[in-house]
């Protein structure tokens, strides 16, 4: 998962991301315990074989399970993975959407202030054609402040966003290093 792609993340997200490695973690525990359990059952059974034949053939039973244990932990992080890559493409189609949205709603409007102005302008331009400019200039001040301030959210939700990112990616880097070293995070 890359940095632009977990920057995009809502808090809401990586707290659920978080709480799915938690139980993870949990499952993967208690496989751990039941491993050490059947470790410690295969040395006893080694104590008590009477030859190394014996103790070897009761071995690969563990070693078997410890392979699968493995294979299972490395399987998970990989899912995780791909479930936490699809939420980031998720949330940055999502951000796109809603920020054309807002541009779009915006322009809408600003169109349709200017045309109020303008109808304004037509029925006063009788009166006097000084009333009419300013009144259409007050309307693209409406205008552009209205831009400004749609601009500023859009940027403040970006900047909100990448800081939780940047949080959870300083916060989780032992899970990339062990990505990266099982040839999953490349």
């Amino acid at each position: 998962m890359t940095d632009v792609e977990l920057r995009k993340l809502k808090r809401s997200d990586l707290l659920e991301i978080l709480v799915e490695q938690g139980k993870e973690n949990e499952k993967l525990k208690a496989r751990v315990d039941e491993l050490e359990k059947k470790l410690a059952d295969r040395e006893i059974r080694i104590n008590n074989a009477g030859t190394i034949a014996q103790a070897a053939f009761e071995m690969n039973g563990v070693f078997e399970a410890a392979q699968a244990a493995a294979q299972q932990y490395l399987d998970n992080i990989k899912l995780l993975s791909e479930r936490q890559e699809n939420i980031c493409n998720q949330k940055e189609e999502a951000t796109v959407e809603e920020c054309a949205a807002l541009k779009r709603a915006v322009q809408e409007r600003c169109r349709l202030m200017k045309e109020e102005a303008k109808k304004e302008c037509d029925m006063l331009r009788e009166k006097t054609e000084q009333e009419c400019t300013e009144r259409e200039k007050a309307a693209q001040e409406r205008c552009d402040a209205l831009n400004k301030q749609a601009e500023e959210a859009v940027e403040k939700k970006w900047n909100e966003i990448s800081t939780m990112l940047e949080q959870f990616y300083s916060a989780h880097e032992g899970l990339r290093d062990l990505l990266t070293a099982s040839g999953i995070g490349r």
